[in-house]
């Protein structure tokens, strides 16, 4: 029965009821006709973006390997870091491991190898749309509040991880439950036996802007194909604030919790019920399912490939 009422489960009951009642109040008729006007040639430059943005995510992902003294041939390296990336979802999380044991030659020079990379990449990735999220914000000026809040989460999250000195009051809090007594403990070992410095992580922050800033277009280039005239600056907002709460939320890549706050903000913006659902769906298709396909399918050709 607790397991039922948690907090993860009644914040999205909550979510989907508030998002069965905004999707009432268009008009569906309107908003099929919208669907059925799309400009595919919008939906082509959203492709081309999905396309482009695991590109970008091999600039952090070859610091963090340039930092760790790591050399792989351009084409294995280029494949390893899909596979990792397109891993990055539970249960095939544990592939990221798998993965990262073709370098396992260098794991006997630094403790906690596998997990510092695994961690320092999600670590940085996490923070990089915290800051997006509250940059954007500032643009539109719009949900300013909400950002700052996140990018406190993200300070919090990030003051355990190590980013900065771990701080009293994190530890007097992490005191009071076991479950966060083993994760800070385990997280202060890796720290101390990590081979990446605080200065590296906010490379790496830096390094995934590009790649964030690309797959906030998608959301773009999709309402673009549907008629909808919202913002770059909104677009990229919408994604990098929902993929924060996705984050937070600690579901494999925020789903259900991250298309739920898209759809709230695009329904907040004024686009239509289904076109809101529609632009999720065909995000979601871009930016998870293909990829996670392509991670798969490079992992299982590095495999045969020993």
């Amino acid at each position: 029965m607790r397991r039922i009422f948690n907090l993860n489960n009644v914040t999205l009951l909550i979510g989907l009821a508030l998002l069965i009642w905004l999707i009432s109040q268009y008009n569906f008729s309107a908003a099929i006709r919208q669907i059925e006007n799309a400009k595919p040639i919008f939906l082509i430059y959203a492709f081309i973006a999905f396309l482009v943005f695991p590109l970008l995510k091999f600039i952090p992902w070859y610091y963090v390997l340039h930092k760790l003294g790591i050399k792989l041939r351009r084409t294995i390296n280029l494949l390893t870091m899909y596979a990792f990336f397109g891993l990055a979802i539970i249960p095939a999380a544990a592939g990221q491991f798998v993965i990262l044991k073709d370098l396992e030659r260098f794991k006997k020079k630094y403790k906690y190898f596998s997990g510092n990379i695994i961690l320092s990449l999600t670590l940085s990735n996490f923070l990089s749309v915290s800051v997006m999220a509250l940059i954007t914000a500032v643009i539109v000026s719009k949900y300013v509040v909400y950002a700052i809040a996140v990018v406190a989460v993200a300070y919090a999250i990030a003051s355990i991880l190590g980013l900065r000195k771990t701080n009293d009051l994190m530890l007097e809090i992490s005191k009071k439950f076991r479950f966060l007594r083993r994760l800070v403990k385990y997280l202060e070992k890796m720290k101390s036996n990590s081979a990446l410095s605080q200065k590296d992580i906010l490379y790496e922050v830096l390094a995934f802007f590009p790649t964030i800033v690309v797959e906030g277009s998608l959301i773009f280039f999709i309402l673009l194909a549907f008629n909808q005239n919202i913002s770059f600056a909104m677009s990229l907002f919408i994604f990098s604030f929902s993929a924060v709460i996705g984050f937070i939320s600690m579901i494999p890549f925020g789903i259900g919790s991250m298309d739920a706050v898209a759809i709230t903000l695009l329904l907040a913006n004024g686009v239509p019920g289904i076109i809101s659902i529609s632009t999720v769906v065909i995000f979601r298709i871009l930016n998870t399912i293909l990829p996670t396909g392509t991670g798969y399918g490079i992992f299982a050709f590095l495999k045969d490939r020993k």
